[in-house]
């Protein structure tokens, strides 16, 4: 997950932010470190929250990417820490406010902290593209009435289990893990984001299907081997597919959600597996000699390579990058041989 921070501390008479913000904002940075997400920042000025959630992130020795967006003008803020930390920088606009919307872009959920029109501005784009935004009231500023305006949307959590509420209290200590936990829950929740509950309808239903189809031929054994086995794979590959893209919707993730992707992974996953299984017959025929174990009907031969070729499916259609990569190199390879015994 990457979360955008923004906001800062500061009044038209003072530039010097109080000791608990910048305390709050360096337990946020812990918290999000060790929960393992990344960060998209865009300033370091010292009366930023930018700065000090940077400051607590990188206090965690195996901490994610911190992710630098902003104008084309100004120094290139965090120099010192670039060979620490991975650290990637994107100068967009010239100026911060047209700046602000490349910086909601790449980001799954918004966090503000405080600050002045500029969190103002990046709340109206983050909703306007529908990522969740939390802004912290504690400490003024204008995410003190942009949490009065959104707190509304934040039904879709449980108060119970998420206890968004105490961020309206004096900081705590504590409240930089719940910080994260909402974040995360809006994530998975978006409450500007329809969910396409027909697709998890459809994976569901055709993942009993398969399971059950498959269950069926691999129980007839008066079925040629032949047509069994050419069967099983396929029904594997689409098992596979529907337990990815359900894994990844229980993940909150917004990356799989359209039918194109759900048709184009099944079509890769039975190419992948095709392949796969072309190798696998190609075994057969150097131990054997010829293909005549195709046309057994022993019923050990049928459970044997039957439960082979389901599992090359199954993982093609799980582990489409993995399967993909293995089969491109088994490709590699033989096209090697094939030139070395020229």
């Amino acid at each position: 997950m990457k979360i955008l921070i923004a906001g800062s501390d500061h009044t038209e008479e003072s530039r010097d932010p109080s000791d608990e913000f910048k305390s709050a904002c360096k337990a946020i940075g812990v918290a999000i470190a060790n929960a393992g997400h990344e960060i998209i920042v865009g300033s370091e000025k010292p009366y930023t929250a930018d700065l000090y959630v940077v400051q607590g992130f990188t206090s965690v020795k195996k901490h994610p990417k911190i992710s630098i967006i902003r104008p084309k003008e100004g120094k290139t803020p965090f120099a010192e820490i670039r060979g620490k930390s991975e650290i990637t920088y994107d100068r967009k606009s010239d100026k911060w406010n047209a700046t602000r919307i490349h910086q909601v872009l790449p980001s799954d959920v918004v966090l503000l902290i405080g600050g002045n029109e500029g969190v103002m501005l990046i709340a109206q784009n983050a909703i306007a593209l529908e990522r969740p935004v939390l802004a912290i009231p504690v400490f003024k500023g204008k995410s003190e009435q942009i949490w009065s305006d959104l707190k509304k949307d934040f039904e879709c959590l449980d108060p119970d289990k998420i206890k968004y509420g105490e961020l309206e209290e004096s900081w705590r200590p504590e409240h930089a893990e719940l910080v994260v936990n909402v974040l995360t829950a809006l994530n998975k929740n978006n409450p500007y984001v329809k969910r396409p509950f027909a697709q998890h309808y459809f994976i569901f239903g055709s993942s009993v299907l398969f399971i059950s189809l498959w269950i069926c031929i691999f129980s007839i054994w008066k079925l040629p081997l032949f047509y069994t086995l050419f069967t099983l794979q396929p029904i594997s590959v689409l098992i596979g597919v529907n337990l990815r893209n359900g894994l990844l919707k229980l993940s909150g993730s917004k990356k799989e959600e359209n039918w194109t992707n759900l048709i184009t992974e099944y079509g890769v996953g039975l190419g992948i597996g095709f392949g796969l299984s072309l190798f696998f017959f190609s075994g057969g025929l150097v131990i054997n000699g010829s293909y005549d174990f195709l046309s057994s009907s022993r019923l050990a031969d049928v459970m044997r390579i039957g439960i082979s070729l389901s599992i090359i499916g199954f993982a093609s259609g799980f582990m489409i990058e993995t399967m993909s990569t293995r089969l491109k190199n088994l490709l590699d390879n033989s096209i090697k041989k094939k030139q070395i015994t020229q």
